[in-house]
């Protein structure tokens, strides 16, 4: 009867967890973030979702320098796994190792004034693509 009551209890437990993870969702500046089927997505106002790669993140510092390792640490930000070399416009991609959460390192750099821009990267975009969607940045923001 014990091994029926903890097995029922794991069983449920499991459920509530599930239902927890599937509601989760995150917002970083314009941008609604929401664990579906289990992958993450960006949703914007217009409603388009793209799969996103939570523990990659593009950036740009507001003096246009590459960041460094300590540019993360004093944010509290630890483990930064690789700094890419400059993407275009100075932006930069970052690696995430798997003890950092993504989303709380996002929130950390998108609320500090050393970064002007901070975004994950998405899934199954072209390289052209990317550069086009820069660039309209750029030009919105005056940058």
């Amino acid at each position: 009867m014990k091994i029926l009551i903890k097995l029922a209890f794991v069983v449920l437990s499991l459920l509530f967890f599930n239902s927890l993870v599937i509601s989760q969702d995150f917002s970083l500046g314009e941008y609604q973030f929401k664990f579906k089927d289990s992958k993450w997505y960006r949703y914007s106002a217009s409603g388009k979702e793209f799969e996103i790669i939570p523990e990659r993140l593009i950036l740009r510092m507001a003096n246009k320098r590459k960041p460094t390792a300590d540019d993360f640490s004093h944010l509290g930000i630890k483990d930064v796994k690789k700094i890419s070399k400059r993407l275009l416009c100075d932006y930069y991609s970052i690696l995430l190792g798997k003890s950092q959460n993504p989303f709380l390192a996002a929130e950390e750099l998108n609320n500090s004034k050393e970064f002007d821009y901070v975004q994950f990267a998405t899934v199954g975009k072209t390289l052209h693509q990317r550069i086009l969607m820069i660039l309209n940045i750029h030009l919105i923001n005056g940058t």
